[in-house]
């Protein structure tokens, strides 16, 4: 790694039930990288890379009793923050929605006991900046949707 800084700020209030959370960051610098694709049929990739990304996000999360919460959050990422709508894709025949990913989720969280959570999330994304390319030969679709599902047992 080389000459590669992460500059963010952020911020959280919470008043009885409710929780307002906001977060922004920059990453700069250069940054040699190594990726192992030969489970996708490449090889080894080592290379240099600048990069010049930004993102954040606002959350607003409220708990209805003890065991439940609901919340919803919107994030945004753009690869480049001095291209954030693509145009260094243009005419490469790669999508402009490389650039940039935009994240719209709601939330519910179930508190089943003190020990065990579970939580589920719908995203309805925008852009895919945040995946790799080599995991998908077919190509990106720009307008998306991901449901996950969490569980976490504390002891």
């Amino acid at each position: 790694m080389k000459n590669f800084s992460i500059i963010s700020f952020g911020s959280e209030y919470s008043a009885d039930r409710l929780t307002l959370a906001a977060e922004y960051r920059v990453l700069q610098g250069s940054v040699d990288i190594e990726i192992d694709s030969t489970s996708v049929g490449g090889g080894i990739v080592r290379a240099n890379q600048d990069i010049h990304s930004d993102g954040g996000y606002l959350l607003a999360a409220y708990r209805l009793n003890d065991a439940w919460e609901i919340g919803s959050y919107y994030g945004i990422y753009f690869s480049d923050r001095n291209d954030r709508d693509g145009d260094r894709y243009a005419g490469t025949g790669t999508d402009r929605a490389r650039a940039w990913q935009r994240d719209l989720a709601l939330t519910v969280r179930w508190d089943v006991n003190p020990s065990w959570i579970v939580k589920l999330e719908g995203h309805y994304l925008d852009g895919t900046a945040m995946l790799s390319p080599g995991m998908n030969e077919d190509g990106w679709t720009r307008h998306w949707f991901l449901f996950a599902a969490k569980t976490t047992l504390s002891f």
